[in-house]
């Protein structure tokens, strides 16, 4: 079994979405990640050009701030059903 067993695979786009969701700058996510304050804009870089793989840990902790994202709005013919 790999590292990551368990934890589903975050593709590239996933993690840039995830990162303009939260309206966060490259930096302000790798420092959300936890990556070094110097150069860990780059590894964000790798992740959203799939130049790398997440850890684990990195994996995570995606999971946990995607959690942490609004619900975007449902349109209004979903909510007019639902009433």
């Amino acid at each position: 079994m790999g590292a990551a067993a368990g934890i589903a695979s975050v593709t590239p786009i996933q993690i840039r979405r995830l990162r303009n969701s939260l309206g966060m700058s490259v930096r302000e996510f790798a420092d959300a990640l936890g990556y070094s304050p110097r150069n860990g804009h780059l590894s964000v870089y790798r992740l959203e050009n799939g130049d790398r793989q997440p850890s684990r840990q990195t994996t995570m902790l995606m999971k946990q701030l995607a959690a942490q994202c609004p619900k975007p709005a449902q349109p209004q013919a979903a909510r007019a059903r639902h009433t």
